[in-house]
């Protein structure tokens, strides 16, 4: 006779066909062919989120710091880490949602908006001394009744964002979208280089427990961002400058 429950259903690949792993050496020619500045910017920073709803922090703390690198920091300038990110750099309101973690996350969606997000950001940064004039973070929200508007807008973003190591894109989008995991909901990751002419995105998955860095095709990259889902105001990304 069978044994019932001794079987488990045979686990699928594990990254969906609109993201490939860096260390399967994807796209290994765009590091030939290029600069990539805001890659070796955050490389060094690149940490995972503790928690399944910490993913902001994670990228938040990673932007920071990569944005310091210019400025002369001295021995008493400590490293931003998620944990000093959301109990020393944030607002009240921020540092509720992460540490009270699914239940808060259910009862205020709005709390982890990529409006509140940019303020939280703006914050951190005063926080850790690179102050107003110096900073500059916009919101991009996307135009659901003219996405393609916004397609092209996002497009011009990932253009300008190559140019130096002087600007940042953290993106909210639907994390299955890209790696084909059924339960991959609504997520953050920041952008660590664009391919222009294979029009691929790496994106700095701060979700370490499963993922790597991993190379997606820009035009899947917008769809996941501009899902509903993906925020829990308006779907979009936010550009973080330095200047």
């Amino acid at each position: 006779p069978l044994l019932m429950g001794c079987f488990e259903a045979q686990a699928g690949p594990k990254y969906g066909p609109n993201a490939s792993p860096l260390s399967k050496g994807t796209n290994q020619q765009y590091f030939r062919e290029n600069a990539a500045p805001d890659y070796w910017a955050l490389a060094p920073y690149y940490v995972p989120q503790p928690t399944k709803w910490t993913c902001s922090a994670a990228n938040i703390s990673m932007v920071l710091n990569a944005a310091r690198t210019a400025s002369p920091l001295t021995s008493d300038d400590k490293l931003v880490t998620v944990e000093s990110l959301i109990n020393e750099h944030s607002n009240e309101r921020y540092k509720k949602v992460m540490v009270g973690g699914g239940s808060s996350l259910l009862l205020d969606r709005a709390a982890i908006s990529n409006e509140h997000l940019a303020e939280v950001i703006r914050g951190a940064f005063d926080h850790v001394g690179v102050k107003g004039e110096k900073v500059s973070v916009q919101l991009f929200n996307v135009d659901l009744k003219n996405k393609e508007k916004s397609r092209k807008e996002f497009v011009a973003a990932l253009e300008a964002n190559e140019g130096s190591a002087n600007d940042f894109l953290i993106i909210s989008f639907m994390q299955g979208a890209l790696t084909g995991d059924p339960e991959g909901g609504a997520h953050v990751a920041t952008v660590a280089a664009y391919d222009s002419k294979r029009k691929l995105v790496l994106l700095m998955d701060p979700d370490r427990e499963w993922y790597e860095p991993y190379w997606s095709p820009r035009d899947a990259v917008f769809a996941a961002i501009a899902d509903p889902k993906s925020d829990g105001k308006n779907p979009g990304w936010i550009q973080v400058r330095v200047r």
